[in-house]
């Protein structure tokens, strides 16, 4: 929302059809072909940086046939105040260091992790 005042842009102005809304305070232009990639990228940058994608997001951000952001699913330490919000999924866990990677410039689980995350999940 900061960007978009600095950018002569209210809150009503993206209420608009000009506008997407990808997230709580996330937004894009509806002329924009949808881009997973950048989808999670503005999401990651919104994030806290010890925030790492998880689930479905990490399953297809190594190439499966998952949802990139259906929500985008995240895992975040204990200690974290991000909940869940509107397009988000939040689950609070401990991830050692050698579960996370950085695919593409986005953090997310290996591989590994992800899909053992995903068969618990799915059970």
């Amino acid at each position: 929302m900061t960007q978009a005042r600095a950018a002569g842009l209210g809150k009503s102005s993206l209420k608009g059809s000009s506008w997407r809304r990808l997230g709580a305070e996330l937004y894009s232009w509806s002329g924009l072909t949808e881009d997973p990639w950048q989808v999670l990228r503005a999401w990651q940058d919104s994030l806290p940086a010890d925030a790492v994608f998880a689930g479905a997001t990490a399953a297809w951000i190594w190439g499966l046939g998952f949802k990139a952001a259906d929500p985008v699913q995240i895992v975040v330490p204990p200690d974290s105040g991000l909940r869940s919000r509107p397009g988000l999924s939040a689950r609070r866990c401990l991830i050692a260091a050698p579960e996370a990677i950085t695919v593409r410039g986005l953090r997310t689980l290996t591989l590994h992790r992800a899909l053992w995350d995903l068969c618990l999940r799915s059970r």
